[in-house]
């Protein structure tokens, strides 16, 4: 499922790449949406009771491939607030 999932963002970060990322309203959207999601993983990684087991790592992939991808689109784009 995350490789399905993956592959979806991927396809439409490269959709909307022939557009400037000034422009680009799909770029800017995704960056608190990403960091948002990322701190849902982190919120039930914590409160899951063992972390260690598939949905644990699950989720633990969830949070560094969303909160790394999010900060650094944020930082890319200089905007993290979702508005062009």
């Amino acid at each position: 499922m995350e490789g399905i999932l993956s592959c979806a963002l991927g396809l439409a970060y490269f959709m909307t790449s022939y557009m400037p990322p000034e422009q680009n309203q799909f770029l800017h959207a995704s960056v608190p949406l990403r960091i948002f999601l990322a701190l849902l993983a982190g919120g039930r990684l914590f409160y899951m009771r063992n972390s260690r087991s598939k949905a644990g790592r699950t989720m633990l992939l969830v949070l560094v491939y969303d909160g790394i991808g999010g900060v650094a689109v944020g930082i890319s784009i200089r905007n993290f607030t979702g508005r062009v």
